[in-house]
């Protein structure tokens, strides 16, 4: 399995647990039984336009792909969830307009179609590009993913790390190349000292 697709996956995993979580939805499985998908940190209701009483029923779009096994869990949290899968453009921007939940991509045109939209889980740690006024000024809740890929992105940050240290990137083009010659510059981290900057 690719690192993207087990991430994929936790994060369909995590989006179940949130739901599991609101007010509203009874949750299926044993109250007793520790949930599969990680825990969240805060929950908040989804509750119907206006009103403060939590929905009998909500309904998530996706145009991702959930693996079946997500699919029947986050359905196996309560009667009252209805998950919509759709990949097509025009067939997405229909079902967003009675769309409680939107769990992936979506385009500007489909959050102002999206009139009972309470929650969007972006599933990108970075939300520039989706920061638009309307979005912002709503009452939707907008999450990212910036924690699941935590783990990630450190690990891809001390790889470059060494990899700039040790000069993979020039023997690399060497290698291609057919020949060896020496790095200037190289270091041997032991013993240095790291700096974080921007936690």
């Amino acid at each position: 399995m690719s690192r993207r697709r087990f991430l994929s996956d936790v994060a369909a995993g995590s989006t179940g647990a949130a739901l599991a979580t609101m007010p509203g939805v009874l949750a299926a499985t044993d109250a007793g039984m520790a949930p599969a998908a990680p825990a969240t940190m805060e929950s908040y209701p989804i509750v119907e336009a206006g009103k403060g009483a939590a929905l009998d029923h909500i309904k998530i779009l996706t145009g991702e792909g959930i693996p079946e096994y997500h699919q029947e869990k986050i359905r196996g949290l309560s009667p009252g969830i209805e998950l919509a899968l759709s990949k097509a453009g025009d067939q997405f921007h229909r079902e967003a307009r009675d769309a409680h939940v939107i769990y992936g991509g979506f385009s500007r045109e489909d959050v102002a179609a999206a009139k009972q939209l309470r929650w969007i889980q972006w599933t990108a740690a970075g939300v520039e590009n989706i920061l638009w006024p309307e979005l912002v000024d709503s009452t939707i809740v907008l999450t990212n993913m910036q924690r699941i890929y935590s783990p990630v992105i450190s690990e891809s940050a001390i790889g470059l790390m060494l990899a700039l240290a040790r000069g993979f990137p020039q023997y690399t083009l060497q290698t291609r190349e057919r020949r060896w010659q020496t790095v200037p510059g190289l270091v041997e981290i032991s013993g240095m000292t790291l700096g974080l900057v921007g936690l």
